[in-house]
């Protein structure tokens, strides 16, 4: 039976429009001082911060709507529930968030990311009531924050609407942070190769243990791709197994209809990031 799926072509109108990643390659551009660069990339890791808790969430809503996601093929019918199939694609990308499994102890993407900052911080010999003051987030940054946590359904009641629009939020994230952290890297790598050094081989303590200053941007040049992948995998799941009155057209536009919703988010972010 061939069943309803998103391919690349369905999300590459919205790809090819999309100017996000070219504003901020545009803005790392224009980083001219000291204070320009812990701002920018304050302001950006600030911004991601969101996402773990917004991918957990959504995993969580989808696992406990077994009525939702059902497989028309199983004929034991209290045995045909899939949500946590569907769920399980989307949680895929939280193992590496909370649970990063590059490094032998339990680190976080977060964690890592304010190693990465302080790293810079101390590169620059900034002390750190000013990094602090440099990195506070801007009325702009807190609006996108909360944007960003009304793409991923946080603290609302959700209908299936809602969940589908957040699968595809949820993939759009990926796909264009997968670029965004090879645009970071690539910029710091040719024009700021002293700071990349000292970041390599330069570990920052926070809490108790240090971690390396550079591995958060190092791990995100790889990990995004494969998170999308099984983002993508989640939305045809879903569309494979929903169980609800919508048409599946209805169904597929909903979660294209988030990742444009993500790529917009993310393009009016990167407006005001400098």
């Amino acid at each position: 039976m061939k069943h309803l799926t998103i391919m690349h072509e369905d999300i590459a109108p919205a790809l090819a429009t999309h100017t996000g990643n070219r504003i901020f390659s545009n803005t790392l551009n224009q980083i001219a001082s000291s204070n320009d660069m812990l701002r920018v990339m304050g302001h950006y890791i600030y911004l991601n911060a969101p996402f773990a808790g917004g991918v957990a969430n959504l995993a969580g809503e989808i696992a406990v709507r077994p009525n939702l996601f059902l497989d028309p093929d199983e004929p034991i019918r209290n045995l045909a529930d899939r949500a946590t199939h569907v769920a399980a694609d989307i949680f895929y990308a939280c193992i590496d968030e909370f649970y990063d499994r590059s490094t032998p102890r339990r680190d976080t993407h977060r964690t890592f990311a304010q190693a990465t900052l302080k790293g810079l911080g101390q590169y620059y010999m900034i002390d750190n009531t000013t990094l602090n003051d440099l990195i506070q987030p801007t009325p702009d940054l807190l609006q996108d924050i909360q944007r960003i946590c009304d793409g991923y359904a946080l603290n609302h009641v959700l209908d299936e609407a809602d969940i589908l629009r957040a699968i595809g939020f949820h993939a759009g994230s990926e796909i264009l942070a997968d670029e965004e952290f090879r645009i970071l890297d690539a910029f710091l790598k040719a024009r700021y190769p002293d700071v990349v050094t000292y970041l390599e081989n330069h570990a920052v303590a926070i809490g108790d243990v240090t971690r390396p200053a550079y591995h958060w941007i190092k791990i995100h040049t790889s990990v995004e791709a494969d998170h999308f992948q099984f983002a993508m995998q989640g939305a045809n799941d879903a569309l494979r197994y929903y169980a609800g009155m919508q048409s599946l057209t209805s169904v597929k536009q909903q979660i294209l209809d988030g990742f444009a919703q993500f790529a917009n988010i993310q393009t009016a972010f990167m407006q005001h990031l400098l």
